[in-house]
């Protein structure tokens, strides 16, 4: 089960991060806010992959 938690978060990660870069660069600053919270969802998830929290 925890290998399942790895994928998706890893999965949440790219995806976040991939949107997050699309909305900064295709849109003006109407869209800067979800930018942020693609980043700060891609910021934790990071922090969990990296502190072993999901493993």
């Amino acid at each position: 089960m925890s290998d399942v938690m790895l994928y998706v978060v890893s999965g949440a990660l790219v995806y976040s991060l991939l949107l997050g870069v699309h909305y900064t660069f295709s849109f003006g600053w109407k869209f800067k806010l979800y930018a942020l919270a693609c980043f700060l969802v891609a910021a934790i998830s990071l922090y969990l992959i990296l502190s072993k929290t999901i493993r």
